[in-house]
């Protein structure tokens, strides 16, 4: 079951570009509130107690449907929530956006692409700058939500997913940097597993590409 939702999930993300329906602000609303409401909470507490919820209704929501339809259903909705905690922007959209960017003689136009797809905002070493973030981009937009999502189903999915958008540079501005650096630090160690074997596995292709 697991392999058929992430063949599907990886399939439309890879096709169809729906990152504009994937919205987290009600979770970064949520989350700054909760903040304010308890400032001297420990950022590590806050980002417990921010988390959660959805946790919880997803746990909830995957057991009450099991067995719905033939298991149809629970599909269905392993497949919607894996999607969703991809991204949030499409990988191979941007990644498309920014190689094509570099055909244009509009530099305007080409910055703007590589700003907004993958933060890149320095003029130098620009293409390895572009090769540095697709690959940082694929662990954290596709891999690890993959890995997590294996071990501990669609919760390990919004788990990483939460905790990475509140750790993620370009939202820094909209979160406490106390609870960004505790973000970015929980999501060091989400990522661990999942880095190591994306090395391993781009390591692994390289040789046999080389053979």
């Amino acid at each position: 079951m697991t392999f058929v939702v992430v063949l599907i999930a990886l399939l439309i993300e890879r096709f169809f570009d729906w990152s504009h329906l994937r919205y987290w602000r009600g979770y970064l609303t949520y989350q700054n509130k909760l903040q304010k409401l308890m400032p001297h909470l420990s950022p590590y507490l806050i980002l417990l107690f921010s988390a959660i919820p959805w946790l919880i209704l997803v746990a909830l929501i995957h057991w009450m449907i099991q067995g719905w339809l033939y298991g149809f259903l629970k599909l269905l909705f392993d497949i919607i929530i894996l999607l969703y905690c991809f991204g949030p922007r499409n990988l191979w959209a941007d990644a498309f956006l920014c190689i094509q960017a570099f055909t244009q003689t509009d530099a305007v136009f080409a910055e703007e692409k590589l700003k907004n797809s993958f933060n890149i905002i320095e003029s130098k070493n620009v293409h390895q700058q572009l090769l540095h973030k697709i690959f940082i981009g694929a662990n954290n937009r596709i891999f690890a939500v993959l890995i997590w999502f294996t071990i501990l189903g669609p919760v390990g999915a919004v788990l990483y997913r939460v905790i990475a958008l509140t750790s993620v540079d370009s939202l820094r501005d909209k979160v406490a940097p106390d609870l960004s650096q505790s973000a970015f630090l929980v999501a060091m160690i989400l990522d661990w597993i999942p880095v190591r074997l994306f090395t391993f596995l781009f390591a692994l292709g390289g040789a046999f590409v080389q053979v």
